[in-house]
């Protein structure tokens, strides 16, 4: 993303069926409470999380989710990454990153509290 900071957050999640954990509508709504502090947070966050294809109004299944572990990377100019322009015909591509090849990436700052410090400008 040209002229901002990019970052990628791994949850390590286990699935449980019923009321252990939380939905995936509890999870939104906690990382929305995150941001409400800024609007200019608060309403980058529910462009991004709408981009993704999360509807507010869909059921998703009866599934809870608890979270076991979290790690932040900051995604710079060395993270292993495709750049765009990818040649012409490429597209729809998936492709897996070994965080243990990103420990230099690695951030402990919480990136909440660096994506409200930049929306605070």
């Amino acid at each position: 993303m040209e002229g901002g900071q990019v970052f990628l957050s791994v949850f390590s999640v286990e699935s449980a069926i019923g009321i252990d954990g939380m939905t995936i509508h509890d999870h939104v709504a906690t990382t929305q409470k995150l941001f409400e502090s800024s609007i200019g947070s608060l309403l980058k966050w529910e462009s991004l999380i709408l981009s993704t294809g999360y509807d507010v109004d869909k059921k998703y299944e009866n599934r809870c989710w608890n979270i076991i572990s979290h790690r932040s990377f900051e995604v710079s100019e060395h993270f292993p990454r495709l750049c765009p322009p990818l040649p012409n015909g490429v597209h729809r591509l998936k492709y897996l990153i070994d965080l243990e090849a990103c420990s230099d990436f690695e951030i402990k700052e919480s990136i909440y509290k660096i994506i409200k410090e930049h929306y605070k400008k």
